[in-house]
């Protein structure tokens, strides 16, 4: 029987999980740990301190437009390659920073724009470029990338900085981050696969439609696209404040900074379960039932995180919690590109992000509700409320 021949496709997606695992793995599942070194540095309050990261996002999610059309337009090698360098310089400025404002400045701003074309985004739009059948399971395994970060970045960002302090940490990561992307990504994206290259993973029988892209005005006046953008929203809504309020969230509660890094990395396990689990279904079973169930679960599961008083509830909290929102990049993926094609994903993730990201609100919120209250439940709680109509709306989200 001939051995099957290796694909450049599978070389694609090793480095697109990788770049993902480096990339949100020190911007998104460090930044708890940084707000704790930063606020016994500054001196400022957590609400400010969680203004940092909703900047972030929504830096990322008002760029995002443009750098989807760019990406559907240009060779993403060049893109990625510059991002890498942006990103790099914002890590590198930031460890310059002499209080939590200018933190902001280089946070939010430098080190956004370059996760903006070396993360998460360009890496769905490689996949959807590489990979026609088992689209969904692709998108799956290459999200995985993102829990791999989120396994390995907490333990090895506490380590470095009780070594070394924050400072040096963003000098470090900046460096590996520059040396092992940008020479990789310049050799193995050294082409972008023409639409025959890709075509040729389907079966010969199987026709692929031609999806023609839209423009703003219509995607603005679709349905799915409101239903898409506004569902994901309140998933993050509900997430975000956990994700970055877990090491000032177990301070709160009297856990180690090391034992939360512990619960952080073992949750990124089962978060990568949960991908693989929800990419592999949504080539399988309706896009309506798989969020219902992951939306359901995630009130479920913030509801033990929010009532959480020592560290095995705690971690049982945030370990539902990462299964269920392990739907998120495979789900939203396979939605758009479902219902919009693959030559309008870079454009129609771009704009859904503008409105996904305004639950960086989320996190700022949360942190005002804490200041006011001394506690975390009531803000825990308070984010699951958008996920009520959210669920009523997929009711009319149209079959794939």
């Amino acid at each position: 029987m001939p051995m099957r021949r290796w694909h450049h496709r599978w070389n694609v997606l090793a480095f697109s999980m990788t770049a993902q695992a480096l990339t949100v793995g020190v911007q998104s599942y460090s930044f708890a740990f940084w707000v704790v070194q930063w606020s016994d540095e500054f001196g400022a309050p957590r609400s400010e301190l969680m203004l940092i990261i909703t900047v972030s996002v929504f830096v990322i999610g008002l760029m995002s437009p443009l750098a989807g059309i760019a990406l559907d337009k240009f060779p993403v090698r060049i893109l990625f390659c510059i991002g890498v360098a942006v990103f790099s310089t914002g890590l590198l400025m930031v460890s310059t920073a002499h209080s939590h404002w200018m933190v902001m400045f280089y946070y939010g701003g430098l080190l956004s724009l370059g996760f903006i074309l070396a993360g998460p985004l360009a890496c769905q739009k490689l996949i959807t470029q590489w990979f026609v059948t088992n689209r969904g399971l692709a998108l799956g395994i290459n999200a995985v990338g993102i829990s791999i970060g989120a396994l390995a970045a907490p333990p090895i960002v506490t380590a470095l900085l009780a070594d070394y302090g924050w400072r040096e940490t963003f000098r470090l990561l900046a460096a590996v981050i520059f040396v092992i992307l940008l020479p990789i990504g310049w050799i193995v994206l050294r082409n972008d696969p023409a639409s025959a290259n890709a075509a040729a993973e389907a079966p010969s029988h199987q026709s692929i439609p031609r999806q023609t892209p839209l423009s703003t005005r219509l995607l603005l006046r679709n349905r799915d696209f409101w239903i898409i953008a506004l569902g994901f929203f309140a998933l993050l809504a509900a997430y975000l404040p956990v994700l970055f309020s877990t090491g000032a969230y177990a301070r709160d509660l009297g856990i180690t900074q090391q034992r939360a890094a512990v619960g952080a990395s073992i949750a990124a396990i089962v978060l990568a379960l949960g991908k693989l689990t929800f990419g592999k279904l949504a080539d399988l079973t309706s896009h309506r039932l798989l969020y219902w169930g992951a939306a359901g679960g995630t009130i479920v599961s913030i509801a033990v995180v929010s009532v959480a008083q020592s560290f095995p509830s705690l971690l049982l909290g945030l370990v539902l919690t990462s299964f269920f929102i392990g739907s998120y990049y495979p789900l939203t993926s396979s939605m758009v590109v479902a219902r919009f094609g693959a030559p309008s994903f870079g454009q129609v993730m771009g704009l859904v992000s503008i409105f996904v990201q305004c639950a960086a609100l989320a996190p700022f919120a949360a942190g005002l509700i804490r200041d006011a209250s001394g506690s975390y439940t009531v803000a825990f709680l308070t984010m699951l409320v958008p996920l009520v109509p959210a669920m009523i709306a997929m009711r009319w989200l149209s079959a794939k």
